[in-house]
C-alpha cells in the first residue's frame, strides 16, 4: 500500500548555491490545505511538499533523485522508496522547485510517532540534502481525510484549487475511523457548496446512504461536481456514521472559480 510519486519540478536555481530541502510541510492532499494537526489515522496517506533550492543547471535541464524513509516507533523502516534518475526541464528559472512524496499508512500499522525522512540527490553534483518531518499515527476517529479535487473519475489527476466556470471535478477524499458492525460500515455523505457568504448554493443531488463490506479501515469516497458562475466557494463535506448514532464528520475545501475563456 506505502506509495511515493516524484511531482513535477518546473524551475531552476538561477545562481549555483548548496543543495537543501526547505519548507517541508504535512498536506491534506497535494493540492489540497496543510494540515492542522501532525496526526494520522490508519490506512491515511501521508502527503508531503517541499521545495528543492540548489540544483545543477545543465542548459534548460536538471537530473535529480528523491527518496522517502519512513521510521516507525520502534525505529525500523516501515517504508522505503526511491525514485528513478529524473530529469527536470525547466524554460523559466527561478531559485527552488516544487517537490512532493506521499505514503500510504497500512490499516495494521504500529500506533505511535513516525520520523518521514525525504532525501534528494543532484546527479550531476552527487549533493544530497535531507529533511525530516514526524508524524503521528493514532486511532482513527471518524473524519474526513485525504480531501482534494481530481480531473477524472478513476482519481488518478489531481486538480489545484482554481477552477473555471462549468468545469467539471471530482471531489476525492477518505472516510477514516467508521463503526464496522458484522463487517459493514454504512454512513451518509453529503457535499454542500457554500458561497463567500456562507449561503448554500449547492448541494449534492445523489449523496445517499451507503454501505460497505470493509476490509480496510478506511472508505474511499468520489463525487461529481459541476462549478458554477466565477468566484469564491468552499467545498463542504459531511459524513455521519449511521453505525455510531449521532457521530458525524466534516471538513471544507476553499476553492476559486475564474470566469471561462471568451
Amino acid at each position: 500500500m506505502g506509495r511515493a510519486i516524484l511531482a513535477c519540478l518546473l524551475a531552476a536555481p538561477l545562481l549555483a548555491q548548496d543543495l537543501k530541502i526547505e519548507n517541508l510541510r504535512l498536506m491534506e492532499s497535494e493540492h489540497g490545505l496543510p494540515k492542522r494537526e501532525a496526526t494520522v489515522a490508519p490506512g491515511e496517506n501521508l502527503v508531503l511538499l517541499f521545495d528543492v533550492a540548489g540544483l545543477k543547471r545543465e542548459g534548460v535541464s536538471m537530473t535529480l533523485k528523491l527518496t522517502l524513509d519512513v521510521v516507525d516507533p520502534a525505529g525500523a523502516t516501515a517504508h522505503h522508496w526511491e525514485s528513478d534518475e529524473t530529469r527536470a526541464t525547466d524554460l523559466l528559472g527561478g531559485a527552488s522547485q516544487p517537490g512532493s512524496v506521499w505514503y500510504g499508512f497500512p490499516t495494521e500499522a504500529m500506533k505511535g510517532t513516525y520520523t518521514a525522512k525525504v532525501t534528494v540527490e543532484d546527479v550531476a553534483t552527487r549533493a544530497q540534502a535531507t529533511a525530516s518531518v514526524q508524524v503521528t499515527l493514532a486511532d482513527a476517529r471518524l473524519s474526513v481525510v485525504n480531501l482534494g479535487l481530481t480531473s477524472d473519475p478513476t482519481g488518478q489527476l489531481p486538480h489545484g484549487r482554481v477552477l473555471v466556470e462549468r468545469e467539471v471535478v471530482f471531489v476525492d477524499f477518505f472516510v477514516a475511523g467508521l463503526k464496522i458492525v458484522e463487517g459493514k460500515a454504512r454512513f451518509q455523505e453529503d457535499l454542500v457548496l457554500l458561497d463567500e457568504g456562507g449561503s448554500v448554493v449547492g448541494w449534492l443531488p445523489n449523496a445517499v446512504e451507503q454501505e460497505l463490506k470493509m476490509l480496510t479501515l478506511v472508505a474511499p469516497v468520489q463525487n461529481r461536481l459541476t462549478l458554477p458562475r466565477a468566484g469564491k466557494y468552499r467545498v463542504k463535506v459531511v459524513v455521519r456514521d449511521l453505525n455510531a448514532e449521532g457521530t458525524k464528520a466534516e471538513h471544507v475545501l476553499p476553492i476559486e472559480v475564474v470566469p471561462a475563456p471568451k
